[in-house]
């Protein structure tokens, strides 16, 4: 009994490594292909073709990694890099949009008005 429960114990701790090791690995995909397609205002869904993941599938399992939605995170890295854009560079907003992946003005504008949820 006591070799069964130790074998048991090993495989659930065995088990328990590889989901936190697999946790880490679609954190460091996603932050890594976001960074990537930055510029691709269909970023989302070139991430989920990569991952072979249905776009509801991504966002809720992306949701329960990062604790918001992939679209709240990745707007606001688009609007961290605009912001650095628009403070160091002669850029003007469209070209700054362009550069973010946002083809929208006005959409940015509201995005750059609007709280950082990350």
């Amino acid at each position: 009994e006591k070799i069964l429960c130790c074998q048991l114990i090993g495989a659930i701790y065995a088990d328990l490594q590889l989901s936190m090791h697999n946790a880490e690995s679609f954190k460091s995909f996603c932050l890594t292909a976001m960074s990537e397609n930055i510029k691709n205002p269909e970023a989302l869904q070139v991430i989920c073709q990569q991952l072979g993941y249905s776009y509801v599938y991504f966002c809720k399992k992306f949701k329960n990694k990062f604790g918001c939605t992939p679209t709240a995170y990745l707007n606001s890295i688009r609007i961290k890099n605009a912001a650095y854009l628009l403070l160091t560079s002669n850029c003007t907003l469209s070209e700054c949009c362009e550069q973010i992946g946002i083809s929208s003005i006005p959409y940015f504008i509201k995005l750059f008005k609007k709280p950082l949820t990350y």
